[in-house]
């Protein structure tokens, strides 16, 4: 992370999201609903090819086995595994996430001007959301992540003391940065064209 600070550039937090598998309230009752569907697609799959249907109604069955063997298992896992790769820094300037892949790490970057919105979604256990303009809560959850957000930075998720943070980015929100993140460049009338 150190080496993508700009100069007068300092970091004030530094964190992970919770680790492991994580059951939260709703999936008490989306795991056993997410079960009970996919048994049923199973026997819609055994119907379908019992009755010689297209083969348009098999690959939807195909589809809604998929969906619900996500909803009820591969959501936790490939959640954790992405959480077990991540961090966040607040610096004076900006918020930086960064996400380890295989051999690459990619960077998320949203300056504090550019907050159009904070909220916090605290859980019981200290750990919590905050999440930065309009943004549907049920995504994080269900998704594991700010899903199709392309390089827009949408939240922290599952933060230590998210209060805590949360009371830093409102503060550092709230001064003024002077210099901007990137340098200006001037053009010339030739280059509006």
């Amino acid at each position: 992370m150190d080496q993508i600070l700009q100069e007068n550039e300092r970091i004030l937090w530094r964190g992970n999201p919770k680790q492991g598998i994580l059951v939260r309230d709703l999936d008490i009752l989306a795991i056993p609903m997410s079960i009970m569907l996919f048994g049923f697609s199973v026997i819609l799959d055994f119907a379908i090819l019992h009755f010689k249907a297209s083969y348009a109604f098999l690959s939807l069955a195909f589809l809604l086995n998929v969906m619900f063997l996500y909803l009820g298992v591969f959501r936790f896992i490939l959640n954790a595994r992405r959480r077990r790769n991540q961090e966040y820094a607040i610096t004076n300037k900006r918020i930086i996430v960064s996400q380890k892949t295989n051999k690459n790490v990619a960077f998320k970057t949203l300056p504090f001007r550019n907050i159009e919105g904070l909220d916090l979604t605290l859980e019981k256990d200290g750990f919590g959301f905050i999440t930065f303009g309009n943004i549907n809560p049920v995504l994080p959850w269900l998704f594991g992540g700010y899903v199709l957000n392309g390089d827009k930075l949408y939240g922290l998720d599952l933060v230590l003391d998210a209060q805590h943070v949360f009371d830093l980015i409102n503060a550092q929100s709230s001064i003024e940065i002077e210099e901007p993140l990137v340098p200006l460049v001037k053009l010339k009338p030739s280059q509006y064209n």
